[in-house]
């Protein structure tokens, strides 16, 4: 069973990789919830997590995050 902490580092590995291939594709909670199929609160919370751990921006005036 995967913990939080694994899903995490999923979405970190998912935006890098992301920011390589893809730089202006948005970082955005619709993102995770398709990439861990899971409801937008799960998704939501590892947003925030991420944002916490200085690992993507806080959402700028147009609702964008940037990775740190």
């Amino acid at each position: 069973m995967k913990t939080i902490g694994d899903e995490i580092d999923g979405v970190k590995a998912m935006f890098i990789e992301q920011a390589r291939t893809e730089p202006r594709l948005e970082k955005a909670t619709s993102r995770v919830q398709r990439r861990l199929q899971c409801g937008y609160n799960h998704a939501a919370l590892i947003m925030d997590q991420l944002e916490r751990r200085k690992f993507i921006s806080e959402p700028d005036i147009n609702g964008h995050r940037k990775l740190l």
